[in-house]
């Protein structure tokens, strides 16, 4: 319970720009707790505040890139919780583009 920062990073050998979306959801896919944009230059809700994910000024690195942002977990909420995250890299020189996806499961301390 309460309030956790969270950091996603994306890393690709000689990328120039990224992407990222993530979603704290239960096992139906409804958004658990609640997110919390830290950096509103860099980073939205979207998906009525259901995802969490870059913004135009948000993109851009040298090899990797990373986000921070806030989440609240619910006093009363399942057992077992999932974020979902999906990351994109590019460098738009090549047209070298690759998406990943990942998913981090958590069980709720009793």
């Amino acid at each position: 319970d309460g309030l956790h920062t969270i950091t996603a990073k994306a890393t690709a050998k000689d990328m120039k720009g990224f992407g990222f979306e993530i979603a704290p959801q239960d096992e139906r896919g409804n958004l658990i707790g609640k997110i919390i944009v830290t950096n509103v230059k860099e980073t939205e809700l979207v998906g009525n505040g259901k995802y969490i994910s870059q913004k135009k000024d948000g993109i851009k690195g040298n090899g990797s890139r990373s986000w921070t942002f806030n989440w609240i977990a619910p006093q009363n909420g399942p057992d077992k919780f999932v974020f979902y995250g999906a990351f994109l890299v590019s460098n738009t020189f090549t047209g070298k583009d690759n998406t990943f996806t990942c998913k981090y499961s958590i069980l709720k301390k009793k």
